[in-house]
């Protein structure tokens, strides 16, 4: 029987190699794509696990209650009277300062001319 086996395939060897020549690739592709699948849903469920045990880690530290105030010291928050007030700095009067700074910026600037460059009728004064 095993010698049947053996003379059948070895007398359709070309056969068998045409048809994995044609259609090896799209086989390989297909096994190769449903064990990268349940590789990909490996790791999900295990991030997942990670991420509930984590998570219940947290939720238990949390609840320890007593030993949390004694590792980390709270912030203290500033009374209203002891909050920093916010100036005027001048007023009106910093907000014309201000205004007559701008004014100078906006003072037209000689151009500058090489010698023997001629301006523009427009440009010459």
């Amino acid at each position: 029987m095993l010698n049947e086996l053996a003379k059948t395939f070895f007398d359709n060897i070309w056969l068998i190699m045409i048809f994995l020549f044609i259609f090896g690739g799209s086989i390989t592709s297909i096994v190769r794509g449903i064990f990268k699948a349940s590789f990909e849903q490996q790791l999900k469920m295990q991030e997942k696990k990670n991420e509930e045990l984590r998570l219940r880690l947290e939720l238990e530290h949390l609840q320890k209650g007593p030993g949390r105030g004694s590792n980390m010291p709270q912030p203290k928050e500033s009374a209203w009277d002891e909050q920093p007030l916010a100036g005027y700095d001048g007023g009106y009067q910093g907000q014309d300062l201000d205004r007559s700074a701008k004014e100078r910026e906006q003072q037209p600037v000689e151009p500058y001319v090489s010698e023997g460059q001629k301006l523009p009728p427009q440009v010459q004064g």
